[in-house]
Protein backbone atom coordinates (compact mmCIF):
# COMPACT_ATOMS: atom_id res chain seq x y z
CA UNK A 1 0.00 0.00 0.00
CA UNK A 2 1.59 3.33 -1.09
CA UNK A 3 0.26 6.05 0.97
CA UNK A 4 1.28 9.35 1.74
CA UNK A 5 3.12 9.41 5.53
CA UNK A 6 1.75 12.31 7.40
CA UNK A 7 0.38 10.34 11.17
CA UNK A 8 3.76 7.98 11.49
CA UNK A 9 3.74 5.56 14.70
CA UNK A 10 7.07 3.80 15.18
CA UNK A 11 7.08 0.30 17.28
CA UNK A 12 9.17 -2.69 18.02
CA UNK A 13 11.14 -3.44 21.00
CA UNK A 14 14.09 -1.57 22.58
CA UNK A 15 17.53 -0.79 21.59
CA UNK A 16 15.79 -1.26 17.83
CA UNK A 17 16.66 1.81 16.46
CA UNK A 18 13.25 3.00 16.67
CA UNK A 19 14.33 6.79 18.06
CA UNK A 20 17.00 7.00 15.30
CA UNK A 21 14.71 5.96 12.42
CA UNK A 22 12.00 8.17 14.10
CA UNK A 23 14.24 11.52 14.46
CA UNK A 24 15.20 10.69 10.63
CA UNK A 25 11.38 10.50 9.17
CA UNK A 26 10.77 13.18 10.88
CA UNK A 27 13.40 15.67 9.68
CA UNK A 28 13.15 14.09 6.47
CA UNK A 29 9.55 14.84 6.24
CA UNK A 30 9.18 18.07 8.03
CA UNK A 31 6.77 15.94 10.63
CA UNK A 32 7.49 16.81 14.38
CA UNK A 33 8.57 13.97 16.28
CA UNK A 34 6.84 12.98 19.93
CA UNK A 35 8.98 10.10 21.97
CA UNK A 36 7.31 8.29 24.43
CA UNK A 37 10.11 7.37 26.87
CA UNK A 38 10.37 11.33 27.15
CA UNK A 39 7.01 12.00 28.76
CA UNK A 40 6.46 8.23 29.92
CA UNK A 41 9.41 8.70 32.66
CA UNK A 42 10.95 11.24 34.88
CA UNK A 43 14.23 11.37 37.16
CA UNK A 44 14.84 8.37 38.50
CA UNK A 45 12.69 6.03 35.56
CA UNK A 46 9.92 7.45 38.01
CA UNK A 47 6.83 7.03 35.81
CA UNK A 48 4.85 9.93 35.06
CA UNK A 49 1.06 9.55 35.85
CA UNK A 50 -1.00 8.02 32.58
CA UNK A 51 -3.51 10.71 32.77
CA UNK A 52 -0.25 13.35 31.95
CA UNK A 53 0.72 10.95 29.29
CA UNK A 54 -2.34 10.47 27.83
CA UNK A 55 -3.10 14.08 27.75
CA UNK A 56 0.12 15.06 25.66
CA UNK A 57 -0.11 12.24 23.40
CA UNK A 58 -4.07 12.81 22.64
CA UNK A 59 -3.21 16.17 22.17
CA UNK A 60 -0.48 14.96 19.49
CA UNK A 61 -3.11 12.60 17.44
CA UNK A 62 -5.08 15.44 17.15
CA UNK A 63 -2.27 17.12 14.65
CA UNK A 64 -2.87 16.98 11.42
CA UNK A 65 1.10 15.35 10.99
CA UNK A 66 2.78 13.22 13.42
CA UNK A 67 5.25 10.56 14.17
CA UNK A 68 5.16 9.20 17.49
CA UNK A 69 8.03 7.03 18.78
CA UNK A 70 7.39 4.13 21.30
CA UNK A 71 5.05 2.17 23.32
CA UNK A 72 3.00 4.44 26.52
CA UNK A 73 -0.18 2.73 27.92
CA UNK A 74 -2.08 0.45 25.88
CA UNK A 75 -5.05 2.22 24.93
CA UNK A 76 -3.01 5.00 24.10
CA UNK A 77 -0.98 2.53 21.75
CA UNK A 78 -4.23 1.63 20.49
CA UNK A 79 -5.71 5.13 19.63
CA UNK A 80 -2.35 6.10 17.54
CA UNK A 81 -2.44 2.75 15.42
CA UNK A 82 -5.94 3.37 14.73
CA UNK A 83 -4.99 6.82 13.52
CA UNK A 84 -1.76 6.10 12.19
CA UNK A 85 -1.67 5.89 8.05
CA UNK A 86 1.86 4.57 8.20
CA UNK A 87 2.74 1.75 11.09
CA UNK A 88 6.70 1.17 10.84
CA UNK A 89 6.59 -2.06 12.79
CA UNK A 90 10.85 -3.03 14.31
CA UNK A 91 10.64 -6.71 14.71
CA UNK A 92 14.01 -8.24 14.95
CA UNK A 93 15.06 -11.47 16.65
CA UNK A 94 15.26 -10.74 20.53
CA UNK A 95 18.92 -11.43 20.62
CA UNK A 96 19.62 -8.62 18.34
CA UNK A 97 17.79 -6.00 21.02
CA UNK A 98 19.81 -8.01 23.42
CA UNK A 99 23.34 -7.24 21.76
CA UNK A 100 21.90 -3.39 20.25
CA UNK A 101 20.65 -2.91 24.11
CA UNK A 102 24.42 -3.83 25.57
CA UNK A 103 26.08 -2.07 23.22
CA UNK A 104 24.45 1.25 24.17
CA UNK A 105 24.86 0.48 27.61
CA UNK A 106 28.58 -0.21 27.73
CA UNK A 107 28.82 3.36 25.42
CA UNK A 108 26.82 5.13 28.28
CA UNK A 109 28.88 3.72 31.04
CA UNK A 110 32.28 4.62 28.66
CA UNK A 111 30.96 8.23 28.31
CA UNK A 112 30.87 8.54 32.26
CA UNK A 113 28.15 9.49 34.88
CA UNK A 114 26.67 12.63 32.72
CA UNK A 115 25.75 11.20 29.96
CA UNK A 116 22.80 10.72 28.48
CA UNK A 117 20.79 7.62 27.80
CA UNK A 118 18.66 8.30 24.70
CA UNK A 119 15.76 9.34 25.53
CA UNK A 120 15.89 8.27 29.05
CA UNK A 121 16.35 10.74 31.83
CA UNK A 122 19.15 7.92 32.92
CA UNK A 123 20.12 4.26 32.26
CA UNK A 124 18.49 1.76 33.94
CA UNK A 125 20.29 -1.21 34.74
CA UNK A 126 21.37 -3.93 32.43
CA UNK A 127 19.74 -6.20 33.81
CA UNK A 128 16.11 -4.60 34.43
CA UNK A 129 16.53 -3.61 30.48
CA UNK A 130 16.94 -7.36 29.58
CA UNK A 131 13.92 -8.28 31.16
CA UNK A 132 11.79 -5.27 29.91
CA UNK A 133 13.29 -6.55 26.24
CA UNK A 134 11.93 -10.59 27.08
CA UNK A 135 8.60 -9.00 28.42
CA UNK A 136 8.16 -7.11 25.17
CA UNK A 137 9.34 -9.88 22.86
CA UNK A 138 6.99 -12.50 24.66
CA UNK A 139 4.01 -10.52 25.24
CA UNK A 140 3.64 -7.47 23.18
CA UNK A 141 5.40 -8.66 20.30
CA UNK A 142 2.95 -11.30 19.00
CA UNK A 143 -0.07 -9.25 19.87
CA UNK A 144 1.63 -6.57 17.40
CA UNK A 145 1.71 -8.37 14.69
CA UNK A 146 -1.75 -9.85 15.30
CA UNK A 147 -2.82 -6.25 15.11
CA UNK A 148 -0.68 -5.00 12.06
CA UNK A 149 -2.02 -8.50 9.96
CA UNK A 150 -5.73 -6.75 10.20
CA UNK A 151 -4.42 -3.39 9.09
CA UNK A 152 -2.95 -4.46 6.28
CA UNK A 153 -5.33 -3.89 3.89
CA UNK A 154 -6.39 -0.07 5.29
CA UNK A 155 -2.77 1.42 6.33
CA UNK A 156 0.76 1.38 5.11
CA UNK A 157 2.39 -1.68 7.48
CA UNK A 158 6.39 -1.30 7.11
CA UNK A 159 7.36 -4.58 8.93
CA UNK A 160 11.02 -4.73 9.49
CA UNK A 161 12.85 -7.73 10.27
CA UNK A 162 16.35 -7.04 10.38
CA UNK A 163 19.00 -4.70 10.69
CA UNK A 164 19.40 -4.96 6.75
CA UNK A 165 15.55 -4.26 6.18
CA UNK A 166 15.57 -0.91 8.63
CA UNK A 167 18.78 0.17 6.94
CA UNK A 168 16.87 -0.32 3.19
CA UNK A 169 14.41 1.61 4.75
CA UNK A 170 15.80 4.31 6.74
CA UNK A 171 18.10 4.54 3.36
CA UNK A 172 14.85 6.42 1.51
CA UNK A 173 15.60 9.19 3.84
CA UNK A 174 17.67 11.92 4.46
CA UNK A 175 20.29 11.23 6.78
CA UNK A 176 20.14 13.11 10.05
CA UNK A 177 22.82 14.89 11.87
CA UNK A 178 22.98 14.03 15.56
Amino acid sequence: MDVEMKRIAVIGNGGGGKSTLARRLGAALGIPVLVIDKIQFGAGLTRTPELEVNTIHDAELARERWIIDGFGPWPAMERRFALADTIVFIDFPVWIHFLWAARRHQEHRDAGPNASYGDLPEAPSLERMFEVLWNVHEEYTPRFREIFDGYRSVKNIIHLRSPEELDAFAARFAPVIE
